[in-house]
């Protein structure tokens, strides 16, 4: 584990959990956009599933970087083999020392100041609530024309 960190012990709000697999053309430029769209304190934990490119490299170079753009504390594991994504969010939510804990897909770019916070915000005013997706933030019509016009098959021409 390679650790960086502006934060203080327990100052951390909510955990981000990011597994990667060989993201080298992407990561930095994803990190930068999810740690700049922060708005609570956060402790980011990336999961490194055995990439065989660059990404651990370049993320561990970048690390001074990413914690120069907002208060963050960074934390980087890596597996010498492959578990695959669910074993890796596994991993990292086992580690979150926080209530709240946001999955986020390396191959995802955030571009949503204070997505965090609406997201926990959201949990928070329904507390009978066990999980919050931010998924799917497009209008619900564009998929459900699509779904219409190919029948629900992105294989089909026309209507059924």
């Amino acid at each position: 584990m390679i650790a960086q960190s502006s934060l203080g012990p327990s100052q951390e709000e909510i955990t981000i959990v990011m597994p990667i697999f060989n993201q080298s053309d992407i990561i930095i430029r994803n990190l930068t956009s999810l740690v700049d769209s922060l708005e609570l304190k956060a402790r980011v934990i990336l999961i490194d599933d055995a990439s065989y490119d660059s990404s651990f490299d370049l993320i561990s170079k970048s690390l001074d970087l990413l914690c120069a753009i907002k208060p963050v504390a960074i934390e980087i594991h890596r597996f010498r083999r492959s578990k695959f994504e669910t074993h890796c969010d596994k991993f990292g939510i086992s580690l979150a020392r926080t209530k709240y804990v946001i999955e986020v897909q390396s191959d995802m770019q955030v571009k949503d100041m204070g997505f965090d916070s609406r997201l926990v915000a959201c949990m928070v005013s329904h507390p009978d609530l066990i999980a919050v997706s931010g998924r799917g933030v497009q209008p619900l019509s564009e998929p459900v024309d699509y779904f219409i016009t190919t029948a629900g098959s992105d294989r089909s021409r026309g209507q059924s």
